[in-house]
């Protein structure tokens, strides 16, 4: 090879190599920032999945009040009861027992007050409520009798004050 060949060849790479120098920092920071880009389009795809969750997480939470007044009925129904026995269905907020990390333990209360049931009928409705809704457990049962005129030797109606609890745990919500 002659020398001007040699030449020719050691500016183009030289030429090559500066060019590609040259663009270095500007691919450096087109880097980062669709390094950003997408680690933000992830983070704003688990925000989306977790809105989308959010109807199926009530709907599944047995603490719900929405879905607990509908499997009371349901099960009040089954029980052969009419949905006028129902008086009231009173849930109340959740409260935290203990957190452990970011771990919460959660205690829910609901207190269910059914009119006139016979005792026979009472016991049929808590035995299917806990074969049906093992996690709320009945914590408390205050029986008052009712007057009727019920033919002698009948059952006698009560007034039936119901407190179910429910323990649950979850994830606490770090707040920033």
């Amino acid at each position: 090879m002659t020398r001007r060949i040699v030449l020719i060849w050691t500016v183009s790479i030289m030429a090559s190599a500066a060019m590609v120098l040259s663009a270095m920092p500007r691919w450096r920071s087109a880097h980062e920032q669709a390094s950003a880009t997408s680690a933000r389009m992830q983070d704003i795809a688990r925000h989306v999945e977790a809105l989308h969750a959010l109807p199926e997480a009530d709907a599944q939470s047995p603490t719900s009040d929405r879905l607990l007044a509908n499997r009371i009925a349901s099960i009040v129904a089954r029980a052969g009861l009419t949905s006028g026995t129902i008086i009231s269905v009173s849930p109340e907020s959740e409260r935290v027992l203990k957190t452990v990390g970011t771990t919460q333990a959660l205690q829910r209360r609901a207190t269910l007050t059914l009119q006139a049931p016979s005792l026979r009928d009472l016991g049929r409705f808590l035995s299917l409520w806990r074969d049906e809704e093992p996690r709320w457990v009945i914590t408390a049962i205050d029986l008052k009798p009712q007057r009727s005129d019920a033919a002698r030797g009948g059952d006698l109606p009560v007034l039936a004050v119901l407190t179910m609890t429910v323990h649950d745990a979850r994830e606490s919500e770090i707040k920033r």
